[in-house]
């Protein structure tokens, strides 16, 4: 089995090349099996005009379809608990973070409510490690280390490290 582990899917109002039809054309076409998508980010989905959170638009968009691993957004804004819960509940199955983008910090007390509550609830968190438009003190990888100390059952991967930095 091929499984592509990410895949940013939008509203075709939002981003037209950028919908879950067009990814399930390139699945088809490069002949993979299953891919994790995730929602869009709380700010994209509010500059695009839409109204409702990310996460209920992407469990609608991928409801009935067993190719497409939906995982669902944290609005910091918002409680986190109740964030992380409505995502399970939606039967999202991850939750895609960004620190620098999200504006949060690895390990800090907003981070760690998160985890918590994904690590009770059995939900893999997929992190934007990689430095592509942000600072490098904005994303401190070495600070995964306290992640993992920290919950020791929470399934976690990091996307795009490395990169021309390093």
């Amino acid at each position: 089995m091929i499984f592509a582990n990410h895949a940013h899917v939008f509203p075709k109002e939002l981003k037209p090349e950028g919908t879950v039809e067009k990814l399930m054309e390139f699945l088809d076409e490069c002949e993979i099996d299953k891919a994790v998508a995730f929602a869009p980010f709380s700010d994209r989905f509010e500059e695009g005009g839409f109204d409702g959170s990310p996460n209920d638009w992407l469990a609608k968009a991928i409801k009935g379809n067993d190719r497409i691993v939906g995982f669902g957004t944290i609005d910091f804004r918002k409680n986190l608990r109740d964030e992380v819960d409505r995502i399970e509940s939606l039967g999202l199955k991850g939750i895609k973070m960004h620190p620098p983008y999200q504006e949060f910090v690895i390990d800090g007390p907003e981070a760690f409510e998160v985890y918590e509550r994904a690590q009770e609830l059995g939900l893999f968190i997929s992190f934007h490690s990689g430095m592509h438009w942000h600072r490098l003190r904005d994303n401190r990888v070495l600070l995964f280390d306290e992640v993992a100390w920290n919950f020791k059952n929470l399934k976690f991967s990091m996307e795009h490290i490395g990169g021309y930095h390093f």
